[in-house]
Formats: C-alpha cells, sequence, structure tokens
C-alpha cells in the first residue's frame, strides 16, 4: 500500500525477505464480510489490514493476548488492545503465514 511504499517499507521488506531466500505464503482468515468476531480467530503473528475509507493501509501484527503491534508516524512501535473501536471498526483482513 502507499504508506509502506512512501515511506520505505516495501525496499526494506523486499531487502528481508531476499535474505531469507523464501516468500512465505500468505492466506486470509478473516474478512470484514465474515460474519464472525475477528479477535476469537487471532493468531500470535497473524497480520491485520486496517483501512480508512477504501484503502487499506495500516498492518498491524497480533502479538497474542489482545494485543497487537503497529508503526505510529512520530512515535515508531507501539502496542494496542485488539478490541479498541478504532482496531475493531477498520478491520478489514486478517492474513496467516503458511509453511512453503
Amino acid at each position: 500500500p502507499r504508506y509502506v511504499t512512501r515511506h520505505g517499507g516495501a525496499a526494506m521488506l523486499r531487502r528481508v525477505l531476499e535474505s531469507v531466500g523464501t516468500v512465505p505464503r500468505l492466506a486470509v482468515v478473516w474478512t470484514r464480510e465474515a460474519n464472525v468476531e475477528a479477535a476469537g480467530i487471532l493468531m500470535p503473528g497473524d497480520l491485520l489490514l486496517v483501512s480508512s475509507g477504501k484503502a487499506l493501509h495500516h498492518l498491524a501484527i497480533y502479538a497474542g493476548w489482545n494485543t497487537i503491534w503497529h508503526c505510529v508516524a512520530g512515535e515508531g512501535v507501539t502496542q494496542a488492545n485488539v478490541h479498541d473501536p478504532i482496531v475493531r471498526n477498520h478491520l478489514q483482513r486478517v492474513y496467516r503465514f503458511h509453511e512453503p
């Protein structure tokens, strides 16, 4: 997404994946259209995509115990609760890594 591209995250992610040698597969495990609460299916390491409007613009990592880690401009990596209304109301998709 645009945020990653603007702030250099895409290039950094590419370098990390190249150093590992294998690009992991991701599976969608939840979408906004699902009729279940996302918090009940989350596992540590899941990637949460959040939006405001139609554009997916923010990525968070689920750490377990209802905690997510994400970056905030000017603050760096911060924690938030997955039940926070901003997270809950704007969460669009949850991805999970799978073994290649």
